[in-house]
């Protein structure tokens, strides 16, 4: 596994990246996974939902991903969508099955990882019980411990070079 691709929340205006997959509650519980997603080493569950709060409620507004065993006239994978999980909904669905944390990073990246999701310097944890918003809270995570310089003698310069979010 590598490090995943992130949902995405529609918050306080802006789109922000959702370290969270609220649709995982919905397949475990209520209707299985469907079959024949694609996904790959960096999208193992198939697909990036995305989401809205909307005074306080957790909205289902997008799916994106591709059916690796429905092919389209052209030979290319039948698209995903909200409707076709669920039928008749319009495109939003409310998501009364979620209970749980939405996890929103913020601030500069401290470490990029090889599994599930890199780490920043903090997250906005907004609390949601049944699909409705019962609080947030905001943790800081501490930046990662020095690499000892052993370690690093032989690592090549190009792989030590830090990121920033200022580049182009």
């Amino acid at each position: 596994m590598t490090a995943q691709f992130y949902e995405v929340l529609l918050h306080e205006g802006h789109h922000q990246m959702l370290y969270s997959t609220p649709l995982e509650p919905y397949f475990e519980t209520i209707k299985p996974r469907p079959e024949g997603l694609h996904g790959n080493t960096a999208l193992e569950r198939g697909y990036v939902g995305t989401w809205e709060l909307d005074d306080g409620r957790l909205f289902l507004i997008g799916l994106y991903g591709y059916f690796g065993n429905r092919l389209n006239s052209l030979g290319q994978g039948e698209e995903l969508t909200v409707e076709e999980l669920f039928p008749g909904s319009g495109g939003r669905v409310f998501a009364e099955w979620f209970s749980g944390t939405l996890r929103l990073p913020r601030g500069k990246q401290l470490r990029r990882v090889m599994v599930g999701f890199h780490l920043y310097e903090e997250e906005l944890l907004i609390h949601i019980e049944k699909g409705v918003a019962q609080g947030s809270s905001v943790i800081r995570n501490p930046p990662p411990p020095p690499v000892p310089e052993h370690v690093l003698k032989d690592v090549p310069a190009f792989l030590l070079r830090e990121d920033t979010d200022d580049e182009e």
